[in-house]
């Protein structure tokens, strides 16, 4: 069955040459097929799609598109049984955490000779993947094309399969994956190329197909960037006498199942070893589902190439340049540093290619047709792309620019040398020296370019909507005893270091709403603000949070010279639970912050991801970040017990106690020790420690009511905006987030309206808004109708 050829016969020679190319009859149908989809768009697509697959759009819950909705995708995932899922589920951490490593840093920014030069990568904004379907299933697929897009932060991750399978589904959600059509061959491909009103145009189509699909794929290249053109699959297991033929003739198998034209080659030193092969082969082909199938391809294309020596082996794997060689010779390792020219290599008997396509970690997306001689397994460096930044001074322009008239008239290009001497006749300002002085070295680059934190007051306030506090003051009676309680504190004295009686009432307060928390899990802070300056100290390193998010975390990073990871939110500021994954098991963070809900975009993220952050990356410290609790109801605080690295951090600012300045980590025993050693002895005042004991112990009850009056006043003052036609988002906390027309928060400023506008980025266009008194509120409405 598999062929015995010596390794310098023609026969030999002749299985060297592969090529991807297709015939030309797929070429010019796929042109026509192309060129239809660019000219027709959706109404090109469905014709196809019905005519090849018998689909209509639809079918995945949206009314004239082939999108599978998210309720349709969730309801497929559910239904793949338990064992696949735990393999999916396990492939999918293996995959991300393998990728991760790929996202190292790159040359940065550095200075040659006063010119900044700087290369800067920036993921690709939206990727195809197209995953073969139909009768077959390849989740698999998923995995491998999906997961590098979403480490390297693709904006949005686009698949198009011609069967959504349910493991295919389960795998999309694994990844990361955003949207999903269910849509097939090159119609598909040049849906995602061109972009249809349906289907978005994509930047870049990886994943592997049919001779239609690939043949597709190389003619919309240049429209968009793609990975490879795929050809059929191939292995090459180099293998001397000791290795078991049961085991070479399972691999070869492996790989020529996938289908007919298939590659399935041995290169040995031993005739006995070839031979126990064959034998093996007619055995285990013969209650092989695919038997059919990879017999032919054994047939057609193997071969059992007989060498002389492991360096010939070696030479010969190296000019064919395998999609995937294996190694199973003794110091395989050794072999490895040899092996030059192939798309993966699997090193040792143990270390199967079937492995690599579904655990291992590395992606299985690889070179085929010889293809290994200059291209690379897809990555994460696949989706993202370089830029380059180049800035000089006037000294180094003027400096450099007779060198670059040289060089420009030699090549006949005298614009160029004018446009370089032109700077060289301008006079050089003197550099403009830093108020800091020499100061100014000592400054983290970060925290010279960082702006302070700024709130501009109209001149006669009218409605203060900026700053998200209770806008009800406290009632008479409370007044009263609370200011009886703040004239017996002894002013004379440094306060309570350890806060004995408010920690106290924290617990009495937490225990009245059914957490049992002991008094030693407890840590004090000046607000929440520098319990996040501890946290960042306490666990150094990288500071990561979704963003745009609250302020603090990076400026508290900032202060300290720790680098900050901020990971983008999706789509109406979703957050991205894969892409936070990819990014902490890529820059190892010391701490996580994660706002619930989220200021200041008011949405809640699902809860229970903080706890699956914490129990998957054990050495990160994770904080639920709860300074709206009394808003959302949203808490992980009966968790701690089981997540040791999870820290909930709440304050008194937003239920009627914002002039205190008091916040509180709840954590393990163990935290909150650490944090007491970072503690200023005196940071809350005794002041403050007296007033907020109080206020929790008499005031409790009244600030609950309030809280729920402003959840009821959210509720009026969303459908109000709304009525006038803004976009607002949902919110859980006691803030609205509102997208507006330039020039709106400069109308209610003047109209003595305060509320809070951002800078350049993705909040530009935003407000974010207070939820304040009905009649705050309604003289913000009454101002927004008539501007």
């Amino acid at each position: 069955m598999l062929k015995l050829v010596r390794h310098d016969a023609a026969e030999a020679a002749a299985l060297l040459v592969r090529s991807t190319r297709m015939p030309d009859n797929i070429d010019e149908v796929v042109g026509g097929i192309l060129a239809e989809v660019r000219a027709r768009g959706d109404e090109a697509v469905a014709a196809y799609t019905r005519r090849f697959d018998q689909r209509e759009p639809g079918g995945g819950g949206i009314a004239g598109s082939y999108e599978v909705d998210t309720a349709h995708r969730e309801a497929l995932a559910e239904r793949v049984a338990p064992e696949v899922r735990a393999a999916l589920e396990l492939a999918a951490e293996r995959i991300r955490a393998a990728h991760a490593h790929q996202l190292a840093a790159g040359p940065g920014e550095f200075e040659l000779d006063g010119v900044r030069l700087e290369l800067r990568a920036s993921p690709l904004a939206r990727a195809g993947l197209y995953v073969p379907g139909g009768t077959a299933r390849y989740p698999s697929s998923v995995l491998m094309t999906a997961i590098p897009a979403s480490v390297a932060g693709v904006g949005e991750i686009v698949m198009v399969t011609p069967g959504a399978s349910p493991e295919a589904m389960l795998a999309a959600r694994l990844a990361g994956v955003h949207r999903v059509f269910e849509l097939g061959g090159a119609q598909a491909v040049g849906a995602l190329a061109y972009g249809t009103a349906t289907v978005p145009r994509v930047d870049k189509i990886v994943g592997p197909g049919n001779a239609w699909v690939a043949s597709a794929k190389r003619q919309v290249y240049g429209e968009v960037d793609i990975d490879s053109i795929a050809g059929p699959s191939e292995v090459v297991v180099i293998a001397d006498g000791s290795a078991d033929p049961a085991w070479v003739a399972a691999d070869l198998i492996a790989q020529a199942e996938h289908d007919r034209e298939a590659r399935a080659v041995l290169v040995t030193t031993s005739a006995e070893l070839a031979s126990a092969v064959g034998e093996e082969l007619r055995r285990q082909l013969a209650d092989l589902p695919r038997r059919d199938i990879a017999r032919h391809a054994i047939e057609a294309h193997g071969a059992a190439i007989l060498v002389d020596t492991l360096d010939r082996a070696i030479a010969w794997a190296n000019a064919y340049a395998p999609e995937h060689l294996e190694l199973q010779v003794p110091q395989a390792r050794a072999a490895a540093a040899r092996c030059t020219t192939a798309g993966a290599i699997f090193v040792g008997p143990y270390s199967s290619e079937a492995a690599g396509d579904y655990l291992a970690g590395g992606n299985h997306v690889l070179p085929t047709g010889g293809a290994a001689r200059y291209a690379s397994p897809l990555g994460v460096a696949d989706f993202r792309k370089h830029t380059s930044l180049v800035e000089y001074d006037a000294a180094t322009a003027a400096r450099h620019a007779p060198s670059i008239a040289a060089l420009a008239a030699c090549e006949g290009l005298d614009g160029h040398g004018r446009s370089a001497l032109q700077r060289a006749r301008a006079e050089v300002p003197a550099p403009t020296p830093h108020p800091l002085g020499a100061l100014a070295e000592r400054v983290p680059p970060a925290l010279r370019g960082a702006a302070a934190y700024h709130v501009p007051a109209p001149a006669q306030l009218a409605a203060k909507l900026d700053a998200n506090e209770l806008p009800h003051g406290l009632p008479a009676e409370l007044r009263a005893r609370l200011g009886a309680a703040l004239a017996e504190v002894a002013l004379e004295r440094y306060p309570d270091p350890a806060a004995r009686r408010l920690r106290a009432a924290v617990v009495r307060s937490l225990d009245a709403a059914g957490a049992r928390v002991a008094p030693e899990q407890l840590v004090f802070g000046n607000g929440s603000d520098e319990l996040i300056a501890m946290l960042c100290a306490a666990f150094p390193g990288p500071v990561l949070y979704p963003a745009p998010t609250f302020v603090y975390y990076k400026l508290a990073a900032v202060a300290r010279g720790l680098p900050v990871v901020e990971v983008p939110l999706a789509a109406r500021f979703e957050l991205d639970e894969a892409a936070v994954h990819a990014a902490i098991a890529a820059h190892r963070p010391g701490v996580v912050f994660l706002a619930l809900p989220n200021n200041p975009t008011g949405t809640l993220w699902r809860t229970s991801f903080a706890l699956e952050l914490a129990a998957r990356h054990r050495d990160v410290a994770i904080v639920s970040d709860e300074a709206y609790v009394a808003y959302s109801g949203a808490t992980n605080l009966p968790h701690l017990a089981a997540h040791p690295n999870l820290i909930v951090m709440r304050t008194l600012s937003k239920i009627g106690m914002a002039g205190l300045r008091v916040g509180y980590t709840i954590s393990s025993p163990a935290i909150a020790a650490l944090l007491e050693k970072l503690r200023p002895p005196y940071n809350v005042s005794a002041l403050d420690q007296r007033a907020a004991e109080l206020l929790l112990d008499e005031g409790g009850a009244w600030c609950a009511a309030r809280a729920a009056e402003v959840v009821a006043e959210r509720a009026r003052l969303d459908a109000g905006l709304r009525a006038l036609g803004l976009d607002v988002l949902p919110s859980a906390a006691n803030l609205l987030l509102v997208r507006v027309a330039p020039g709106t928060w400069e109308r209610l400023f003047d109209a003595g309206i305060s509320v809070r506008r951002f800078g350049p980025g993705p909040l530009a266009e935003h407000v974010r808004i207070t939820v304040g008194t009905p009649a705050e509120n309604d003289l913000l409405l009454a101002h927004l109708a008539g501007s």
